[in-house]
């Protein structure tokens, strides 16, 4: 479009201009300092509120350009115009602001058609254009103090900080940081502490993130960082590295379990905490709103650990299934409620302090649990092997517990069990053997008759592996060499170790079929 020259051609005094009555070096220092900000940042907050202001009056397509003098204060603003013929045609006019010939000799007398001209803007004070360009400020210099703290705090995750609350809202407290403004979601307090407007607080920073809300500082009471960080605050030990800690499981406002330990023989990590008659710990206790800290020695044997862990009950004795990542603890029937806790605390939070699934038996629980397995395995040996009732017992008692485990056994293991003989043990293998085959042979008939094709039944897995493979609608050669490995791993039923054991043997299983298929 032509530009109206009017208004703009003649070159105006800066009379009327936005800014030209105010001390904007002086207005940009004193904003700076307030802000916190630096003053280069200001300034161009100011260039960027007067080019606001332009728009609004001149188009938010045109091309216009502010500059403050940094040391004068003086505003200079300027729109680009095109310069066409005084008779412009639709072409010239498309798509630009332009300015014709003659009105461009007015500005420089040199211009000529296909120049750019650059036309001195004069900006009037109305109460409309102060209002943009103070809205343009607070939204440039908010942009830039939420830049600036986001980089003072990006790498503070994990220390403690002190504030003071600002504001109570229905979710959060906001607690000024010397002039930064973070949040504590209430549910990152602990237990049912409050706080109030003034109030001085110590606090955790969980997460520092970018976020146009502008709430990027996150802090938490109640997160087992805070608990460490305040270990570390009080235990000089902890904080010059002679201690470390291992693990933290809590439950915030309640109770929490934390593991201690030292490669240095003449420290006692446990006591270095807990200090002379509990001083150091009351302090954290005392931090922590009252919470219940159970400060333990870490030992990188998982029995001692899981002994230590379940404090304050006293362990009888400690069973550990490597397969299932659980650990059973068998307790006096006095110690149960004191094991377990009130509503599973103490046992949960052992529990995920040691990283395995704990499972607590009284010790009459246990021997009627030993009494029901002892029936049960005798029964399946009498019947599977055709044995007498004590002869089972007596194999259950040794540790036996299936005929698979009979089977594995050496004939030299079996003779050693007292009352058996090398002709009794031989005697044995034999039937677990001929037991197994039988029971193996059943379930192959099975698979045939479920559809598996013996291509599939004489693969090198075991029959679970088999089984699990039938359930899974895998019964054809075809259906073997259309699984991926992943595939195939995720269908057997053997144990994790076993799965990476079978690693070479599944590959092969699979190119082999995609061979015999002529797949490849």
């Amino acid at each position: 479009m032509i530009a109206n020259r009017k208004s703009s051609v003649k070159q105006k005094s800066d009379k009327n201009n936005l800014v030209g009555s105010i001390d904007i070096i002086k207005t940009a220092g004193e904003l700076s300092l307030q802000k916190g900000l630096d003053f280069e940042v200001v300034m161009k907050a100011l260039e960027s509120a007067i080019e606001a202001v332009a728009h609004q009056k001149y188009g938010s397509k045109s091309k216009i350009t502010v500059n403050i003098d940094r040391s004068t204060g003086k505003v200079t603003a300027y729109r680009e115009l095109g310069v066409i013929s005084d008779e412009p045609n639709e072409e010239e006019n498309a798509g630009c602001e332009s300015i014709t010939l003659t009105q461009a000799k007015l500005i420089r007398e040199d211009a000529k058609i296909g120049d750019t001209v650059n036309e001195l803007l004069s900006l009037s004070t109305d109460l409309a254009s102060a209002r943009i360009a103070q809205q343009r400020i607070a939204q440039v210099i908010k942009y830039e103090e939420s830049k600036k703290q986001y980089e003072e705090f990006k790498d503070k995750v994990g220390e403690i900080r002190y504030g003071i609350v600002k504001q109570v809202e229905y979710s959060d407290l906001i607690i000024d940081i010397n002039g930064a403004r973070a949040y504590l979601p209430l549910r990152n307090l602990v237990g049912s502490e409050s706080f109030r407007e003034g109030d001085k607080i110590k606090a955790y920073i969980q997460t520092v993130k970018r976020s146009d809300d502008g709430r990027q500082i996150i802090l938490s009471r109640a997160h087992e960082g805070f608990l460490e960080a305040l270990l570390n605050q009080e235990i000089p030990e902890i904080a010059d590295g002679l201690v470390t800690v291992k693990g933290i499981a809590r439950d915030a406002g309640s109770r929490s379990k934390v593991a201690v330990f030292s490669p240095d023989k003449n420290i006692d990590p446990v006591g270095a905490c807990v200090g002379v008659k509990g001083d150091r710990i009351k302090t954290i206790i005392h931090e922590l709103n009252g919470e219940k800290i159970d400060v333990i020695h870490y030992s990188s044997d998982l029995g001692q650990f899981v002994i230590k862990a379940i404090t304050p009950a006293e362990v009888s004795k400690v069973i550990i299934d490597e397969n299932e990542n659980c650990v059973e603890l068998i307790v006096a029937e006095d110690q149960l409620s004191l094991a377990i806790g009130k509503k599973g605390q103490n046992v949960r939070l052992a529990s995920e302090l040691v990283g395995w699934k704990i499972e607590i038996l009284s010790t009459q629980q246990e021997s009627e649990r030993r009494s029901r397995e002892l029936s049960q395995c005798s029964a399946l040996f009498a019947e599977a092997l055709n044995l007498e009732e004590i002869m089972g017992q007596l194999l259950v008692t040794e540790g036996f517990s299936s005929v698979e485990d009979i089977s594995n056994a050496s004939i030299k293991e079996l003779a050693s069990i007292e009352g058996f003989n090398e002709d009794i043990a031989s005697e044995l293998h034999s039937r677990a053997n001929k037991y197994l085959k039988a029971e193996n042979d059943k379930k192959i008939e099975e698979l045939r008759s479920l559809g598996m094709e013996d291509d599939v039944i004489n693969l090198p897995l075991s029959i679970d592996d088999k089984i699990a493979l039938s359930k899974h609608g895998i019964k054809t050669l075809g259906d073997v060499a259309d699984l991926s490995s992943y595939e195939f791993y995720g269908i057997l039923s053997s144990s994790a170790s076993g799965k990476e054991d079978l690693k070479d043997t599944i590959d092969s299983i699979i190119m082999e079929a995609r061979r015999k298929l002529g797949v490849i």
